[in-house]
């Protein structure tokens, strides 16, 4: 890899970043809603553990603030991550509440029982990841992300999609996979 994206041990920037489509194009809208997954992804961080309490709470301050969506965790993931989702949702707060799910059916189910508006649906799409860990093509992603966006949006959740592993991914399979997620999900609304 070029030095110009990579130093070892220092830093790894991913070389999309200086496509000049997407320097050329960039501009912010209007609005800008804030999404934080403090409550997923913060949880993440080596040694912090958040009881269902703290969820809440951090939850109810984080929509005092105004944040407009709230990544309140996986309920997947565990009893307690899924019960912590249940309680924050029936807060009824301003922000809406939003889940992150496998690309599987179950994970979506699970999104819905806690009462949640949306869900992240994550998928690979980094290429060693794909070869060596899932032993999948970008056609397998693509399959499993169509069926589980539109299982999500049928049963009325927003979807944001995230493939994930981006700057590991060949070029050619993350533009035919994000061409075709379009192409099969147009016309249906917002995700």
């Amino acid at each position: 890899m070029s030095a110009e994206f990579h130093v070892p041990d220092k830093w790894w920037v991913s070389p999309f970043n200086l496509v000049p489509e997407v320097r050329n194009t960039f501009s912010l809208p209007p609005r800008v809603e804030i999404h934080d997954a403090t409550l997923r992804d913060g949880e993440q961080t080596p040694g912090v553990v958040f009881s269902i309490a703290d969820k809440v709470a951090i939850a109810e301050k984080m929509a005092e603030i105004g944040v407009d969506r709230i990544e309140a965790g996986m309920p997947a993931v565990s009893d307690q991550d899924f019960q912590a989702i249940k309680e924050i949702a029936k807060l009824n707060l301003p922000s809406k509440i939003f889940t992150f799910a496998r690309a599987m059916r179950a994970d979506i189910d699970k999104s819905l029982e806690c009462g949640a508006h949306g869900v992240i649906v994550e998928v690979p799409i980094g290429y060693p990841k794909l070869q060596w860990q899932f032993k999948w093509t970008w056609e397998d992603v693509l399959r499993k992300s169509v069926d589980v966006v539109n299982y999500a949006r049928q049963r009325g959740l927003y979807v944001v999609y995230f493939p994930y592993d981006t700057t590991r991914a060949r070029e050619e399979d993350l533009t035919n996979l994000l061409t075709d997620v379009i192409h099969f999900n147009r016309g249906g609304g917002a995700w």
